[in-house]
């Protein structure tokens, strides 16, 4: 018997950073993304706030050391500059925005200081008191270190800080200071910042991952657990009403799962849970939710879709099953079944009466013998 050798620590690490998720956003659910917006936003908010207050705070501070022509440019920007973070602040009250949307307000935000600073970098010369210019100076760190709270990949991160750096060089360059040894040092001191920055930001998004994971996922299947499998189908069911539209639910449940743990242990059990769940995967689509709903019980929200299509796809499902198989330890293999309720949500019909309905036809399901689809019954009325 050959003895596998172990892996190295730092490949196990690098497993555990889970490289292309922090790389990109393509390997991210789509409610990731919008719970990701909405932090970023939270994020925001307050920077914002503060900025807007605190820019245009130093204009007494300007007017004594500035001369009235220089001055007047800088005010001028200044209060630009803290009106528009202040319309910013107000803008972020509203939390329900796209992945695109919070970035254009991260961009936004990172704006208002670098303006600031090209402009003192242009308009002020020597007539000013060299520690005012120094003070404009630190502006790029500052933008940059704003970026740390923020939970962004890799792309992200540096589609915000290389115009960053790229400024700072530029102005230097303009200026005939490219190889002045302040303006050198200047520019070590931000690459060195942007590069801890870029590691903040994506490790932030690591650990935003992780608690997303173990808050939203089943640990056996990687399926949306119940609590986050149930958001996503109030947002499709306000979606529906909003727009028209139909929405379909699935209720799935193993038939004789217990026998097969009672028969074959546990271990096999779990192993018939997951190869059902990629079964079912592997016959719906991108749009669609699908989650553990408790047990050997599986649900799957199918927007834009009607009990005819719904049903399509469950007895789609319902044959995929049935040519499933698990090797046993034996040489045989084991099959499984499962038997499946449809319940189509009815104008002004509450999430609770679609899930009693489509548990309802689930039971019938079972009790008409098992390994087959049944439609739920229309809802009464009171």
């Amino acid at each position: 018997m050959i003895n596998k050798a172990p892996k190295h620590p730092f490949r196990l690490w690098l497993q555990g950073l889970s490289l292309p998720d922090l790389l990109d956003v393509r390997g991210h659910s789509p409610d990731f993304s919008g719970s990701r917006a909405g932090y970023i936003n939270t994020r925001i908010q307050p920077l914002a706030l503060v900025l807007a207050l605190l820019i245009p705070a130093w204009i007494p501070v300007d007017a004594l050391f500035m001369p009235q022509g220089e001055f007047m440019v800088m005010a001028g920007l200044r209060v630009v500059a803290g009106t528009a973070l202040l319309v910013l602040f107000f803008g972020c009250a509203r939390n329900q925005l796209t992945l695109s949307q919070a970035r254009f307000r991260l961009a936004v935000l990172m704006t208002a200081p670098l303006l600031l600073y090209a402009a003192a970098r242009l308009v002020l010369n020597g007539d000013v008191a060299p520690g005012l210019i120094l003070g404009y100076s630190f502006f790029p760190v500052l933008t940059v270190v704003m970026l740390t709270v923020f939970p962004l990949t890799l792309r992200e991160a540096a589609s915000f800080t290389l115009p960053v750096v790229l400024l700072y060089a530029a102005l230097e360059v303009a200026l005939g200071r490219s190889t002045d040894l302040q303006s050198m040092g200047g520019l070590w001191l931000l690459v060195l910042v942007t590069l801890v920055a870029i590691w903040s930001v994506m490790g932030q998004l690591l650990m935003l991952l992780r608690l997303y994971r173990q808050a939203t996922r089943d640990p056996l299947t990687g399926l949306f657990n119940r609590r986050a499998l149930t958001e996503q189908i109030e947002l499709e069911r306000a979606r529906s009403r909003r727009h028209g539209r139909p929405l379909t639910v699935l209720l799935f449940d193993l038939d004789r799962f217990k026998r097969i743990n009672d028969t074959h242990g546990h271990l096999l059990g779990d192993r018939v849970l997951q190869t059902f769940a990629r079964v079912v995967e592997d016959n719906l689509r991108e749009t669609d939710h699908f989650g553990r709903w408790g047990g050997e019980e599986f649900l799957a929200a199918l927007p834009e879709t009607g009990t005819e299509g719904a049903q399509t796809v469950a007895e789609r499902v319902r044959q995929a099953c049935e040519q499933a198989t698990l090797p046993l330890a034996n040489g045989q293999r084991l099959g499984f079944t499962t038997s499946i309720g449809v319940a189509t949500l009815q104008p002004e019909e509450s999430l609770d009466s679609l899930f009693n309905r489509v548990d309802e036809a689930l039971y019938n399901a079972k009790a008409y013998g098992r390994n087959r689809v049944v439609e739920a019954e229309a809802p009464t009325r009171e």
